[in-house]
């Protein structure tokens, strides 16, 4: 009976956009809403779950590059194997039978191919730090999208959010605030001169202020 493929996204009714990836026993659900993500995944090690703000997320993405640890274990067993099952013949017999040789061929082959396969073969993704934790985004057909779509709802919460100046508050602070919009690119080069310029006659020349830092797990 032919079945549909499960679409690797969907977007549901609240407007909440579901990323699904799978790769090398690795499979990732991501959920973006206008709010922030809902990241889960589950591999041989267990299951991470959380949800992240878009404040705390890192928009800085670090790449990296991994082989299978699964099939280099596999790799080295089945050479083992077809070693021990070599030597084995050899033993009992100078001239082993001509079953013992195929086998051990078959095994050595089969584990030749993991390590083939290990070193060929790497698995690529890109990783967002958050207080609770990393996402991990894999390098597939759909890495483009979800980074896009994060950051296109991360700005604009960022910027509804904050990009008002608040009369409220002192001046100080508040550049402190837009230069921070601008590290985590929010707003431009251009947009943060021109708020502080807004803000610099109140408070006179200030020295470069930093950013409120995101802490790196």
């Amino acid at each position: 009976m032919f079945r549909m493929r499960k679409k690797p996204w969907e977007l549901s009714d609240d407007g909440t956009v579901r990323f699904q990836q799978k790769r090398a026993g690795r499979r990732v659900r991501i959920a973006i809403d206008n709010g922030g993500v809902d990241y889960q995944v589950k591999d041989s090690s267990g299951e991470v779950k959380f949800r992240a703000s878009f404040e705390e997320i890192d928009p800085q993405a670090t790449e990296i590059s991994e082989r299978s640890a699964v099939a280099l274990r596999c790799g080295a067993l089945f050479l083992f194997i077809g070693f021990f099952i070599a030597a084995g013949g050899l033993l009992v017999s100078s001239e082993p039978a001509g079953e013992s040789w195929i086998s051990a061929a078959f095994w050595s082959l089969l584990g030749a191919g993991c390590l083939i396969y290990h070193y060929a073969r790497r698995i690529s993704f890109s990783i967002l730090r958050t207080d609770h934790g990393r996402i991990v985004i894999l390098r597939d057909e759909r890495h483009d999208d979800i980074l896009r779509e994060l950051n296109l709802r991360r700005v604009a919460l960022l910027r509804s959010k904050y990009l008002p100046i608040d009369r409220e508050n002192n001046s100080r602070a508040e550049i402190s605030k837009y230069n921070w919009l601008r590290k985590v690119g929010a707003i431009t080069d251009v947009e943060y001169s021109q708020f502080n310029s807004m803000l610099q006659d109140d408070v006179g020349e200030l020295p470069d202020i930093q950013p409120p830092t995101i802490s790196l797990n």
